[in-house]
Parts: C-alpha cells; structure tokens; sequence
C-alpha cells in the first residue's frame, strides 16, 4: 500500500489565537444572560463622581442586596 502526501502549504500548526476583547454591550449582554439563567435580577454602575461601584441584586430564593463600593472577582465553573 502507498501513501502519497499532498502537501498544499498549509502550515501544520495555527497561530495562538488572541481572546477577544469585548465592548461594552458585547459585555452586557453576556452577563445578562448567565445572570438571567441563573435567576438572579442585578444591577451594576458606578458612582458619577466618584466612579465607586454599586450593586442591587435580587435572588431566586428571595434574597436582595444593595451595596456600594464592591469589589467583585468570581472564577466561575466551566464543564
């Protein structure tokens, strides 16, 4: 048995792809949609004057939450 290689040039590994970097509305609409799933309501901002941050945020069990100057990191769970 013969094997022949039809080698187009193309290369045999790809670049490292850059993560897309997400505007603003790209970033709203995906945490609103985890967030949704999730059953939690939320609201994010920030202070006009001095750009603290603020949450409100109600859960599925009930619970509400309104705080200022939060500082929020979450390593989410993936499959």
């Amino acid at each position: 048995m013969t094997v022949e290689w039809n080698d187009s040039g193309f290369p045999d590994h790809l670049p490292a792809v850059e993560p897309h970097k997400l505007t603003a509305e790209e970033t709203t609409e995906r945490l609103e949609g985890v967030l949704k799933a999730a059953g939690i309501k939320i609201k994010l901002g920030g202070c006009g004057c001095c750009g603290s941050p603020w949450v409100e945020a109600t859960f599925p069990d009930g619970a509400t939450a309104d705080v200022e100057h939060i500082s929020l990191e979450v390593d989410g769970y993936s499959r």
